[in-house]
């Protein structure tokens, strides 16, 4: 009797022990595969990391151009990436911008860019750095050259003039309608005007539109506003009921004139202060 039992303790000994060494083989195969799937977690985290910075840096490269104007030597027909690429009009390097990005349209050094017809510009910020240039406002079979703001859209106007036309013959339209700046729809006229000059014909710079979903913002800035002496008007932006912001810092004007005089459109309160406009120039 003695003897079974000793057998059948040997025996449960035998698959204790077996038991413990599969515990221990399993534990360390549970390690080991632990360990390659941190790895192969790290790995995919790397991989993923590279794949967001690589996005990221697509989307940062497809939002934001340089592109080059030469109204001389340029072609339509070229992509404006290089300055030996470069377009000719200011309307295709507008159309060759990305929506919702921001683009840089370099002009060559002292060119006159020339607006006559309507250009659009939808769902993009435009800085045109005119190099010692002029962007100029010209009618054109009876109608005014004017640059149109759609949806998001914003324009930084850099380093040059930018000029606004003259009263012709069988052109009488002085109105914001021919302003060179305004808008469509029901989105906020934004201009910016840094270290220019602004020479300003008969027919007004900038127009808000009438029904804005947001404020209207004209902003200049270390510039230089004169009146081209044959002008008979002088009025530099249109307002309306909507708020607007209008900046100006750094900036001159013929002693001749002041910028509140300068603006259609303001309502002014009892105390002389405007209700619709956000500035600060002094009115009162």
């Amino acid at each position: 009797m003695s003897g079974q039992l000793d057998e059948l303790l040997n025996e449960v000994s035998n698959v204790v022990q077996a038991s413990n060494a599969q515990t221990t083989a399993s534990q360390a195969l549970a390690l080991e595969v632990a360990g390659k799937m941190g790895e192969i977690d790290a790995k995919a985290d790397e991989v993923v990391d590279r794949l967001n910075l690589a996005m990221v840096e697509s989307i940062s490269t497809n939002l934001r151009k340089t592109l080059y104007l030469d109204v001389v030597s340029g072609d339509d027909g070229n992509d404006g990436e290089t300055s030996v690429k470069a377009v000719q009009t200011l309307s295709r390097a507008i159309q060759l911008s990305p929506e919702f990005g921001m683009t840089t349209i370099n002009v060559v050094a002292d060119q006159i860019v020339i607006v006559d017809s309507d250009i659009a510009v939808w769902d993009k910020s435009i800085i045109v750095q005119l190099n010692g240039g002029v962007l100029e406002q010209v009618i054109k079979d009876g109608k005014a050259g004017r640059i149109r703001e759609y949806g998001e859209s914003r324009i930084r106007l850099k380093f040059g003039t930018v000029r606004t036309a003259l009263l012709e013959d069988g052109f009488s339209d002085v109105t914001e309608n021919s302003a060179f700046f305004s808008r469509v729809d029901n989105y906020a006229t934004r201009l910016f005007v840094f270290s220019m000059v602004i020479d300003l014909g008969d027919l007004m710079l900038f127009s808000g539109g009438n029904h804005a979903c947001d404020i209207h913002v004209l902003a200049i800035s270390s510039t230089d506003l004169i009146f081209t002496p044959t002008a008979v008007n002088h009025n530099l932006a249109k307002i309306n009921t909507n708020l607007f912001a209008l900046q100006i810092g750094l900036s001159t004007l013929p002693e001749t004139h002041t910028w509140p005089e300068l603006i259609q459109g303001v309502v002014l309160a009892a105390d002389g202060e405007p209700t619709n406009l956000l500035t600060n120039i002094l009115f009162a």
